[in-house]
């Protein structure tokens, strides 16, 4: 009493189908999924022949495995996106500190569950580019400085800057706006801009009919 029940529908071998998902009642890893098929008083315990088969299988049967794996499917997504928004929350608006999370495995985490943006080649904004690269250094911009500033004193658009790497090849910075976008910046050992990127959430969203009660 008081679970949520997620419903799905779709459609398989030409009959609508609802698919009812609702925690177990004692399991807190389980679910108890119930399928209901609108057969409008027709058999579904018929058999057909699927195309690229050459057996002929039970209706039932099929509208089962479609169903089930329409649950795999979305439960898979949703595993991915709670992981996702736990990376995202971790270097947004959940940040506590660099601590382990100025490693290169948990930058490489949020660079590959967002989606990447060149700030510096894509041709988007010429004049961001311009800025960012200044070869002629025509606005007298130190990016590892300003960057390292805003790191140690903080700023009003910027979040917080973290850190990620610093070796002799350069340094590596993450830099959370007020948007809930990150700025991902590169810095070779001559502290010019090696690459710039713009990464933004992106969740998976499936094209299920679903809907929670």
């Amino acid at each position: 009493q008081g679970a949520v029940c997620l419903v799905l529908r779709t459609v398989s071998v030409n009959y609508t189908v609802f698919i009812y998902i609702m925690p177990h009642r004692d399991i807190e890893t389980a679910f108890d999924i119930f399928i209901l098929c609108l057969t409008r008083s027709e058999n579904i315990n018929g058999y057909i022949v699927e195309e690229g088969f050459q057996r002929a299988h039970q209706i039932s049967a099929v509208i089962l495995f479609s169903s089930m794996t329409k649950v795999s499917s979305m439960l898979d997504r949703a595993s991915s996106n709670i992981r996702k928004m736990k990376v995202w929350n971790t270097f947004g608006l959940g940040f506590a500190g660099a601590g382990d999370v100025a490693s290169m495995d948990y930058i490489q985490e949020l660079r590959a569950t967002s989606t990447n943006v060149d700030a510096i080649n894509s041709g988007a904004n010429e004049e961001l580019t311009a800025l960012l690269t200044d070869e002629g250094n025509d606005f007298h911009l130190n990016w590892h400085e300003v960057f390292a500033s805003i790191r140690n004193r903080g700023a009003d658009f910027f979040l917080h800057v973290i850190e990620c790497d610093q070796t002799d090849s350069g340094t590596d910075y993450i830099v959370y706006g007020r948007n809930d976008t990150f700025l991902d910046i590169s810095f070779d050992a001559a502290k010019r801009v090696e690459h710039a990127r713009v990464l933004l959430k992106a969740l998976d969203s499936g094209n299920e009919d679903a809907s929670a009660d």
